[in-house]
């Protein structure tokens, strides 16, 4: 016999330790797996023959059960030294049913009936069998006896919340003992299909990450039945999300389109209406600019305090200059706490009556660390309507391109029915084509030459070109053919209307994509704005990096002749060590095309810095 787990299990060394007189008992039990309760301890059978038990002398009643019997009581007596048998038969008097369950906590019915619920954990024995084995032992339940059953067949049921009920019809003809293989349940769930899912991003059901599953022609992830509201998020390149309704079993299909994520760092400042007009402002931006705005104020507020930016520092531009605010490390620890394409923080110029705010927008790394800063009026308990809209076309500017370059000014003619050649930008394209200043163009395009039509002419050419002229030089009239340049255009930083955080965003969403953009040209333009920012050793180490020996002559120049403009900031700040550097690379350019206009503004900036060096 063994004793129940728990209960100490008396023996013939312990008896004698205790100088008590013992005797042994052997319990002869059918069936033989009945408990046997003697006072206060549990014995359970092991088989036949029985083991003896060491019991102290004296009288005793013995209380026998087992599921599907009627318990029986049989008294006896222990003497000192001597074997004692007690034989109890049970009648039986009922079916059982006998199951465990992964996870436990489950709610078993019988027929309808709830009968008992899966509880604990299974015994140190017990090994899952086949294809259950998959799962550990500790997920099962300890076995739940079911008795009190009549002859079968039985409907049992297992349920468990936010899993699939369990069913099976179970014979059980007879009065006997019915044991279920071991039951794991399935969790409630449905698919979402996420269409156009990038590689690299991160999923999320609820604020609960999820891994898709990326075996099949599209990504899916498992959820449970029920409203969810599924975001897809890439840091600074990309943001999703959207709100589906899923059903157990049922596949619902998402396309996924990012936008780039604007985090709102809040309004600070206590007047009502200056916060309701701003807020209207924030409509404004969700529905008319190409970012998705994520309120993020209670976190932004938090982060710019660990920083000491309070509103009245913010609110002072001259208090900010003092303090001399690290840009650079808040820029590092928002991306951290708070990935996003771009960040924006809304401060009222007033808490009791405001008739402004001021707008700081900053970009993630290696964006400038410096952040921009917008002043817009506030009118009739809204923003001004021009500043404004002015501001969301600098969120969303236009893409980069190629510019069209003639190098030719022209203007009406005093003599009327023709245009004037102004002036010619020596090695252009209109030199090339034998312009020269003071002649007069008759016609454009076979048609009346106009300021009208020129322009019009122009517009309507693309890469590669041409445009027939009739022109009146001093031997008569002649016909030229103007084959316009097309190079790509860089940013302007010192653009008034350019938002440089916004471009600096734009730009390194751009850089990890896979747009008609050059990378080159996205690198010069991402170094420009930090020129423009006065993070001149940054731009310069990110366009000495450019490799400029696979681009057209005219593009590799103007790599090399902002990479002289980064140099000779850094020596104008004190950094001598670069005035050299920066001249040469000047020198360098101005002999690649000397009589090109770049080259020509190159040895202006060389002659500038041997000056300096003088």
């Amino acid at each position: 016999m063994v004793a129940a787990a728990g209960m100490a299990q008396p023996s013939e060394e312990t008896a004698t330790d205790a100088a008590a007189p013992v005797g042994r008992v052997f319990f002869l039990v059918t069936p033989v797996d009945a408990t046997i309760r003697v006072g206060p301890l549990e014995f359970r059978s092991s088989g036949f023959p029985p083991a003896p038990e060491a019991l102290p002398a004296g009288e005793y009643l013995a209380e026998v059960l087992r599921p599907g019997y009627r318990t029986a009581f049989a008294g006896f007596t222990v003497a000192a030294g001597e074997e004692t048998e007690v034989e109890v038969g049970l009648r039986r008097e009922s079916a059982t049913l006998r199951l465990r369950t992964a996870p436990a906590d489950a709610i078993v019915l019988v027929d309808g009936y709830q009968r008992g619920s899966t509880t604990g954990v299974a015994e140190m024995g017990f090994v899952p069998p086949g294809t259950t084995a998959r799962n550990e032992r500790e997920a099962f339940s300890r076995g739940l006896w079911i008795d009190d059953l009549p002859a079968g067949p039985w409907r049992v049921e297992v349920r468990k919340e936010g899993y699939r009920t369990w069913s099976a019809e179970v014979p059980a003809r007879r009065l006997g003992d019915e044991t279920l293989p071991p039951i794991v349940l399935e969790p409630e769930r449905g698919v979402v299909v996420l269409k156009g899912l990038p590689e690299d991003a991160e999923v999320l059901a609820n604020g609960r990450a999820l891994q898709p599953n990326r075996e099949g022609w599209t990504p899916e992830v498992l959820v449970p039945p029920g409203v969810h509201t599924i975001t897809v998020s890439r840091g600074i390149h990309g943001y999703f999300e959207t709100s589906v309704t899923v059903e157990d079993g049922g596949r619902t299909e998402v396309d996924v389109e990012l936008r780039p994520a604007l985090a709102f760092l809040g309004i600070f400042g206590s007047d009502e209406a200056g916060r309701r007009a701003m807020a209207s402002a924030i409509d404004v931006l969700r529905e008319e600019t190409v970012y998705m705005v994520l309120d993020r104020a209670a976190e932004g507020a938090d982060l710019l305090d660990e920083f000491g930016v309070e509103p009245a520092v913010l609110r002072s531009r001259a208090a900010s200059a003092r303090l001399e605010l690290d840009w650079k490390t808040i820029q590092r620890r928002f991306q951290e706490r708070l990935p996003a394409a771009l960040y924006l923080a809304a401060v009222l110029d007033d808490d009791l009556v405001a008739e402004a705010v001021d707008l700081w927008w900053w970009a993630p790394a290696p964006g400038p660390a410096r952040p921009d800063l917008r002043n817009l009026p506030i009118e009739n308990g809204r923003l001004e309507a021009g500043p404004l809209w002015r501001l969301l076309a600098a969120l969303d500017p236009e893409p980069a391109g190629r510019a069209q370059h003639v190098g030719a000014i022209v203007i009406e003619s005093l003599a009327g029915d023709a245009l004037a050649v102004a002036a010619v930008e020596p090695g252009s394209a209109a030199a090339a084509a034998g312009l020269r200043p003071g002649m007069e163009i008759l016609s454009v395009g076979g048609r009346e030459a106009s300021e009208l039509q020129w322009s019009a002419a122009l517009g309507e050419l693309g890469p590669g070109g041409t445009l027939e002229l009739e022109v009146l030089a001093e031997q008569g009239a002649a016909a030229v053919t103007l084959s316009p340049e097309w190079n790509w255009a860089p940013l302007d930083p010192f653009d008034a209307d350019l938002l440089l955080a916004a471009a600096a965003s734009g730009r390194l969403r751009e850089l990890d994509g896979e747009g008609d953009i050059p990378r080159w040209l996205l690198e010069l333009d991402l170094a420009t704005l930090l020129l423009g920012t006065a993070e001149a050793e940054e731009a310069a180490r990110r366009l000495a990096a450019i490799d400029v020996a696979g681009l057209e002559e005219t593009d590799a120049r103007l790599v090399r002749y902002t990479l002289g403009l980064a140099l000779a900031s850094l020596a104008e700040a004190g950094h001598h060590e670069f005035r050299q550097r920066a001249r040469g690379v000047f020198e360098e350019v101005t002999s690649s095309d000397p009589g090109r206009f770049l080259a020509m503004r190159a040895r202006l900036r060389a002659d500038s810095l041997n000056e300096q060096n003088e």
